[in-house]
């Protein structure tokens, strides 16, 4: 079997690596991208250790009032 012949600009844009499908603006801005996406993931995973260490001084166990007291020490709404 022959092997297929793809153009170049037949890929779609997500088929093209982020860092390479434009110049240094495109590259930077990725950088710029994934720096935000850690940075985020690092203070959720922060937060979520914060809450359970929360939780474990209150008993190990997710209560209304522990839910109510978590939204009110962390900021997240009460639904």
């Amino acid at each position: 079997m022959a092997p297929s012949y793809v153009h170049p600009g037949s890929a779609t844009f997500a088929d093209r690596e982020p860092g390479r499908s434009g110049g240094i603006l495109a590259r930077t801005r990725y950088v710029l991208h994934r720096i935000g996406e850690a940075l985020a993931a690092s203070r959720r995973a922060h937060a979520e250790r914060e809450i359970a260490r929360f939780i474990e001084g209150q008993g190990g166990r997710l209560t209304d009032e522990v839910e109510r007291e978590i939204s009110r020490r962390f900021g997240s709404p009460t639904l």
